[in-house]
C-alpha cells in the first residue's frame, strides 16, 4: 500500500499540479478531501476546493512547478518535501503580484483512504517567498533541496 500511495502522489504531482489540468483530480483526491494549511493558509474541503487550489496556484504563479525531493511512505501516510517555483503574476492572498520568480519549500503529510488522498497537512516556507519578493529582511539561507535519486527514478517511470 505504501508504494502505491507514493506513486499516486507523484502521479498527481505530474499530471495535475504541474500541468494545471484538474480534469483527473478525482483519480487521486478522495471526495471527503481536507487540506489544512492553517494558520498561514486556509482549510480546503472537497474535490471542488482541491480544483480551486490547483487553479489558484497556476493563476498566481506563471510556470507554476512543484519539484519533489523526498517522498516517504508508511501505511496510509505519505510525507513529501518539495520546492514550489513560479513567477508571481497574480495576487497571493493579500500579497499583490511582483512579476518576480519565487522559489520556496513545502513539507506535507498526506493521508490516504481507498487509494486516494483524503487529508493533507502542509507547512509552507512563506517567509522565504516574502523575502524573495522584496521584503526588508535579507535572505541568508538559499533553498538547498537535495532530490532523492529514488524519487527521480519513480517520476521518470510514470
Amino acid at each position: 500500500m505504501s508504494e502505491a500511495n507514493k506513486r499516486t502522489l507523484l502521479t498527481l504531482n505530474k499530471v495535475v499540479w504541474n500541468t494545471g489540468d484538474v480534469s483527473r483530480i478525482g483519480d487521486f483526491i478522495h471526495e471527503d478531501f481536507i487540506a489544512d494549511y492553517r494558520p498561514q493558509g486556509s482549510l480546503h474541503q472537497g474535490l471542488e476546493d482541491a480544483r480551486k487550489m490547483v487553479r489558484g496556484a497556476h493563476e498566481t504563479f506563471q510556470d507554476f512547478h512543484e519539484e519533489m525531493h523526498d517522498v516517504l511512505a508508511e501505511g496510509d501516510r505519505v510525507v513529501a518535501h518539495f520546492t514550489i517555483s513560479g513567477r508571481q503574476v497574480g495576487d497571493w492572498g493579500a500579497v499583490s503580484p511582483t512579476g518576480k520568480l519565487l522559489r520556496y519549500e513545502e513539507m506535507a503529510i498526506f493521508h490516504f483512504k481507498d487509494g486516494k488522498i483524503v487529508y493533507q497537512r502542509g507547512l509552507v516556507d512563506n517567509l522565504r517567498a516574502l523575502y524573495q519578493r522584496g521584503s526588508d529582511a535579507p535572505e541568508t539561507n538559499p533553498p538547498s533541496p537535495r532530490t532523492n535519486p529514488e524519487i527521480t527514478r519513480l517520476q521518470q517511470s510514470l
